[in-house]
């Protein structure tokens, strides 16, 4: 956090001031700290947030959070009794907003805003590593805080006098997020990575959730550049989105893109290669260490995050080439049986679960190919439709094995059963997580060389398919 005089704070969230006779605090005193939520997390000098929640009220723990050493707390309900310094403010996670949109603005920053239905954490990643790599200190966001809470905890916490490069993930649950968030952080160049079809429930179809995307597009102002994925079936209609005075780039495994790849091939563990070209450079050779061909996708976007900043092609190369898989994101792991295991769990959506499949594919010559799927999640009418899809895709693929869990995947494993081809293929439906774990076991007792099985395991969040893989390797 940038420090700032307490009576601007107050002034910038609309707040009233209550310091207890005990403070130390006046309204002239430089407040620099950071801003913590979650009582059970506040260290000594932290600012803590109380609101009202729909299922929760945490002016219950503001005692707690004084306890634990906060210097601070913003309030919309004045405890008197709690000996800690409050401002008191109409609705609190608006005036987080507030002050971290204000703390943007004191910066002269590139800021950089990564949206779409999947990769925004991938690129994240991989210009993360690029960054350290050119020794380019920046904010940049953490774990899953990408939402009207999390971007601003990200200004707020990351923000220093000497930042010059913002790097924000923009989630997006409903139309208008976007444009709520780019309120905030003000972005100057936006990055699209895709539309696969993740939270179509929420939105009602594919073009709804490409246009709510475009509201990163159409926020950037006078000079900024967007930053999009001309494989993308929306590619056309995001170019028609870009206001005037903003450039546009693009990225893509073909040629006719401003950044893109050639050469790709899948090297060991379905872990690709390829020439990376960027404008006017030589071509770099590029060897990831992330499963799948959409990760030359996330790496040709962070690629056109670093051209644009102009750090140099050997630190970008550097940073492609460092980056290992996280736990949950297509983690490779042992089986206790020695089958090859890929932990897929964090999260789930149709075009994520076909990017999984290929995985499968790559190594299916001499690989015997298990997919084990859970339920997708918030994909509303379209549920049955799209379950079924991803059947016949497994099917049609060459995985030999499907295992599905939940009521939504019995539309997987009956598309499966009418596309495979008998003696090859064979599909197993479980209603509980004990019934699949102890059909996948015995399969795996049973097979001769388990050393020779590929499992892919993934499922939404809801799904908690991670409680699987953690029986598999223990």
């Amino acid at each position: 956090m940038l420090p700032i005089a307490l009576q601007v704070l107050c002034q910038q969230i609309q707040g009233r001031l209550y310091l207890p006779r005990s403070s130390t605090l006046t309204p002239e005193s430089l407040i620099q700290a950071d801003w913590c939520l979650d009582s059970r997390q506040v260290r000594t000098g932290d600012i803590f947030v109380a609101y009202q929640g729909q299922h929760l009220d945490s002016h219950a723990y503001l005692g707690q959070a004084a306890q634990a050493g906060a210097c601070l707390a913003v309030v919309e309900k004045y405890q008197a009794h709690i000996e800690i310094p409050q401002i008191t403010v109409l609705k609190a996670l608006s005036a987080l907003a507030q002050i971290a949109q204000y703390q943007r603005q004191q910066l002269e920053l590139t800021c950089i805003g990564i949206t779409g239905n999947s990769g925004k954490t991938g690129v994240r990643q991989l210009m993360q590593a690029i960054l350290q790599q050119a020794q380019h200190p920046a904010c940049i966001t953490q774990g899953n805080f990408n939402n009207e809470v999390g971007l601003p905890l990200t200004l707020l916490d990351g923000l220093q006098p000497e930042t010059h490069t913002c790097l924000l993930e923009m989630g997006a649950a409903q139309a208008g997020d976007l444009s709520y968030l780019c309120q905030i952080a003000q972005p100057n160049i936006g990055l699209i990575t895709n539309v696969t079809g993740a939270h179509i429930g929420r939105f009602g179809s594919l073009d709804q959730i490409a246009e709510a995307k475009a509201e990163l597009i159409r926020a950037l102002p006078q000079g900024g550049i967007a930053v999009l994925n001309m494989q993308d079936a929306f590619y056309p209609y995001w170019r028609t989105q870009v206001p005037d005075g903003v450039t546009c780039i693009s990225f893509a495994q073909e040629m006719s893109a401003d950044i893109y790849a050639t050469s790709v091939q899948a090297g060991p563990q379905a872990c690709y290669r390829f020439q990376l070209q960027l404008p006017h450079a030589p071509s770099l050779p590029i060897q990831l260490n992330l499963l799948g061909r959409h990760q030359v996708d996330n790496a040709l976007a962070a690629a056109s995050l670093a051209y644009l900043l102009r750090i140099p092609a050997p630190a970008i190369q550097a940073g492609l080439q460092e980056v290992q898989p996280s736990q949950g994101r297509l983690y490779p792991c042992t089986s206790k049986q020695g089958a090859y295991l890929i932990d897929d769990t964090y999260n789930a959506s149709p075009g994520a679960v076909k990017a999984a499949i290929d995985i499968l594919q790559d190594a299916k010559a001499d690989k015997t190919c298990v997919l084990v799927l859970g339920d997708l999640a918030e994909l509303g009418d379209y549920s049955a439709q799209l379950h079924a899809e991803l059947g016949a895709y497994a099917a049609q693929a060459g995985v030999h094995h499907l295992y599905t869990l939940g009521q939504n995947t019995r539309y997987t494993h009956e598309n499966f059963c009418q596309k495979l081809a008998p003696k090859r293929q064979s599909a197993y439906h479980a209603d509980t997580q004990e019934e699949l774990l102890n059909a996948l076991q015995h399969f795996l007792a049973q097979h001769p060389h388990p050393q020779q099985v590929r499992v892919l395991v993934k499922g939404a969040r809801s799904a908690a398919m991670e409680k699987l893989v953690q029986a598999f390797i223990q």
